[in-house]
């Protein structure tokens, strides 16, 4: 199972979502990608990004259980709905 992005980086990718012109490169480098997986990687942060906020919060064991074992079944197990690929080289 591959190991999901650390906290440093999905903060970082956090905090360029919200500079505008960074923004606008993150998604031009999303759509120019070799690969039709570009939303699955976006929609794979967003999720992780909730999963940390249930982490950083009064989430519940079962909550926070609830939401990795959802990540893990739409993104990393195999013929996953969302499967992606995440040390693919450019």
């Amino acid at each position: 199972m591959p190991i999901p992005p650390n906290r440093e980086c999905i903060e970082s990718v956090d905090m360029v979502l919200h500079i505008p012109i960074a923004v606008d490169y993150f998604y031009d480098y999303l759509m120019n990608r070799p690969t039709e997986e570009q939303i699955h990687w976006f929609a794979l942060y967003i999720d992780l990004r909730m999963y940390d906020n249930a982490c950083s919060s009064e989430s519940t064991y079962a909550e926070k259980l609830e939401i990795a074992t959802t990540i893990f079944d739409q993104y990393f197990k195999e013929n996953a709905k969302y499967f992606v690929v995440l040390d693919q080289q450019v």
